[in-house]
């Protein structure tokens, strides 16, 4: 008996109708079962000016998606022996600094590695995603950051730096560019006539979605400025990313064994699993596994999901932020084989309300939805959360290996391989603060963090090489305080400060979902510049 419902495109609409809406962008889809095609359709605009609609054969940026792409490449040439994944990168790229251990390409390709994520860092130096940039200034700011996240392979943390690196070494290796090496190796081969890298949207291709960022109704165009290679700069469309699908599934495929190979979760260095493998996510879904990406850009968002136990793929292009692809996409699964799916665990009450954990030092926001839906904040991410166990909850979103239960007005659980314990802090802060302000520096990246009050807001000024950023900040207690971007925030970004020690020697620390063990030094006044 199929798991599948009897009408696909009915079970579909029932989840998209709701993005296909007058003068707005919205997303296609594709859908694959046993090798064959069973639907391929848009909803919404791609062009809101040229009123142009979204279709399976409209190309659109699908951002990180690009990494597996990446990732096949590096294990072609491992097959042909021009390298090993559990080479040091710095046998390829020798001008990278120290970092006291050695870090594998097996560590950068499985998010596993420590290296901080250089998108990031341009943000802690003061830039944003939209000003001119280069890929020597990427480069550069990877090189500046000596110190790892952590000792490679003893946690995750989602970081394109590892796939700007793999990039380079592909590039090494092979005498010429990302571009014709992609193209040579499999897209020509695969017939993918519509996918190639494109580091910039310069020359603009008339022929795609226009990204959007839609804001209470109204749309705006998303901006990216920064080259984007391996880590994030493919285009491509339904109908391609369809016959990448179909060729990934099919066992018979000259690099199917490439592919198990990614689509396996990479222990971590005690033995556990991670929610990533090599260039794919692994992430099982209501009893089915299931392994794919997802991407993200300002007004783009991208899903691609496998579930090998049904042989089936699911496709999700979308030239606006108002979605969730990863949460879709399993809303699709839902709609599409239920049969297929085990129970659901039933929910549990988790009080909303802030959560700190003084050893991760990081804040998570628990939201309740008016219909009783929770969501959770963290630094760089909303999403709704999944009951994936009995009394255990988990992110809607891949790129954070939080497993939590709701405990005593606490979130007890992992992060990885690291017990976790987030304790509910008191809403609203009492305290005096002027005890946060004062001017503190962060060596490495040379960055200044001014913080000042002003009216009763305290404020952050962050300059850097590349600008300043102002942000506004939320006490917690008389430690922590959140930052929000004052104004054009680069997507959702709060990274969790926490000031300690007596004044004059105080330190900061930052941490984010990409970012932990930043401590940035207090300054005296007559040292401020």
């Amino acid at each position: 008996m199929s798991p599948w419902v009897a009408d696909i495109e009915a079970a579909v609409d029932s989840v998209l109708q709701a993005y296909h809406r007058p003068g707005l962008p919205g997303v296609s889809v594709g859908v694959l079962a046993q090798g064959e095609v069973r639907l391929r359709k848009g909803y919404g605009l791609a062009d809101i000016a040229g009123r142009r609609p979204n279709a399976p054969d409209v190309p659109m940026r699908i951002a990180s998606l690009s990494k597996q792409f990446l990732v096949t490449v590096v294990l072609m040439l491992e097959a042909e022996g021009a390298l090993s994944i559990d080479d040091d990168v710095h046998r390829y790229l020798p001008d990278l600094p120290d970092y006291g251990t050695p870090v594998t390409l097996r560590d950068l390709m499985s998010n596993q590695s420590g290296v901080r994520d250089f998108l990031e860092l341009r943000l802690l130096c003061g830039g944003n995603f939209s000003d001119p940039a280069t890929a020597d200034e990427s480069y550069a700011l990877v090189k500046s950051a000596s110190r790892l996240n952590f000792r490679p392979g003893t946690a995750f943390a989602y970081s394109n730096s590892g796939f700007m690196l793999l990039t380079l070494i592909v590039e090494r290796l092979e005498g010429r560019s990302l571009e014709s090496v992609l193209q040579s190796r499999l897209l020509s081969p695969l017939g993918m006539t519509q996918t190639h890298l494109a580091r910039s949207d310069i020359p603009w291709l008339a022929q795609r979605a226009v990204p959007y960022v839609v804001e209470n109704g109204c749309a705006a165009r998303g901006e990216w400025s920064i080259p984007l290679d391996g880590a994030g700069g493919m285009i491509s469309s339904i109908d391609d990313l369809l016959k990448w699908a179909r060729y990934v599934a099919d066992p018979a495929s000259p690099h199917a064994a490439h592919f198990r190979r990614m689509a396996r979760a990479r222990p971590y260095a005690d033995g556990t699993d991670s929610p990533y493998g090599l260039g794919f996510t692994v992430m099982p879904y209501r009893g089915l596994d299931s392994f794919g990406h997802h991407g993200q850009l300002p007004g783009v968002f991208a899903e691609i999901a496998w579930f090998p136990q049904i042989d089936a793929a699911l496709v999700l292009l979308a030239n606006t932020t108002e979605i969730n692809p990863f949460h879709l996409g399993r809303r699709l699964a839902d709609a599409l084989f239920p049969a297929a799916l085990a129970p659901r665990f039933p929910p549990e009450v988790v009080p909303p309300g802030h959560y700190y954990d003084p050893g991760e030092n990081r804040v998570l926001r628990v939201l309740r939805q008016p219909d009783g839906e929770n969501y959770l904040d963290s630094a760089m991410t909303r999403a709704p959360v999944e009951w994936h166990q009995a009394g255990r909850f988990r992110p809607y979103w891949p790129m954070l290996h939080l497993q939590l239960a709701a405990q005593d007005d606490a979130l007890v659980g992992h992060d990885g391989p690291r017990a976790v314990a987030y304790r509910r802090l008191p809403t609203g802060y009492a305290g005096a603060p002027e005890r946060f302000t004062g001017t503190f520096y962060l060596p490495g990246l040379e960055s200044l963090w001014r913080i000042s009050l002003h009216d009763g807001q305290l404020t952050l000024a962050l300059t850097g090489r590349f600008g300043t950023r102002h942000f506004h900040l939320t006490p917690l207690t008389d430690e922590v305080l959140i930052a929000t971007p004052a104004q054009a925030p680069d997507g959702h970004y709060r990274p969790t400060l926490r000031i300690t020690g007596a004044h004059g020697q105080r330190r900061l620390m930052i941490t984010t979902d990409r970012t932990s063990r930043l401590v940035a030094g207090e300054m005296l006044p007559s040292t401020d510049r």
